[in-house]
């Protein structure tokens, strides 16, 4: 019976974080609403792609994370981020959410060029990557963090790379640039749908406190990530 409530408690408070708390990270998806076609590149299991679902298209490589986006109806392909199946400038909008840390700096030119490739003139790209913290390589699968500063530099001035001297062909125009603050408690624990509700503890009021922090812009607070909002403009070249 005790069981039984704290798995019903579990699972409205899990509601309440996706459909509430979670609004002030992607927040910046507002840029979004006026587009008409958008790209999530490295999609997952497509909990981005339910924001916008007759208009989006979810790109990734594994196979797992594809069929459990294609179960929710959701358009997805499998491809490589660093060679996108597109022609050019297909979407206006394209959104890059912590992926680049998993790609060694030419497959990171690589991706952003191609990004840069498929957007139109006036779309929107949103970039979402950690930074360098005790956590960052519990993931085997991230190669080295990226501030903006490096994302920048490839939009902006020609990257110091082997075989990517070239500057990209596109102009672009910084929006936004918002942190991610790392949690008062740390390390964050996340709300997954299979996490074990026993486990269950004080994960709620740390998100809470975190996006708190964040919002006031406490900048003493350790910085574990952040956004970028970039627009493509017209070359006058």
């Amino acid at each position: 019976m005790k069981s039984n409530l704290w798995e019903e408690v579990f699972s409205k408070s899990k509601k309440f974080y996706y459909q509430h708390l979670v609004s002030f990270w992607i927040e910046d998806y507002n840029y979004f609403n006026t587009c008409t076609k958008i790209l999530d590149v490295g999609c997952g299991i497509g909990r981005f792609l339910s924001f916008f679902p007759k208009k989006s298209i979810g790109l990734d490589i594994n196979m797992d994370s594809l069929r459990k986006a294609r179960a929710q109806h959701l358009i997805v392909v499998r491809a490589n981020a660093i060679n996108l199946p597109f022609k050019k400038e297909v979407f206006d909008g394209i959104r890059c959410s912590h992926i680049v840390e998993h790609f060694g700096p030419q497959d990171a030119y690589e991706l952003i060029k191609e990004t840069a490739r498929v957007l139109k003139q006036g779309g929107i790209i949103i970039i979402q990557a950690p930074l360098l913290s005790p956590r960052f390589y519990d993931d085997i699968t991230h190669v080295r963090p990226y501030p903006p500063n490096a994302i920048l530099s490839i939009y902006f001035r020609p990257p110091m790379l082997q075989q990517s001297s070239e500057k990209l062909p596109y102009k672009f125009k910084l929006l936004k640039v918002r942190w991610r603050y790392a949690c008062l408690f740390y390390p964050i624990s996340s709300i997954e749908p299979s996490y074990n509700p026993s486990k269950f503890k004080m994960v709620l009021f740390q998100k809470i406190i975190s996006m708190f922090i964040a919002k006031i812009g406490i900048h003493s607070w350790k910085k574990n990530g952040y956004t970028l909002v970039l627009r493509k403009i017209k070359d006058n070249k």
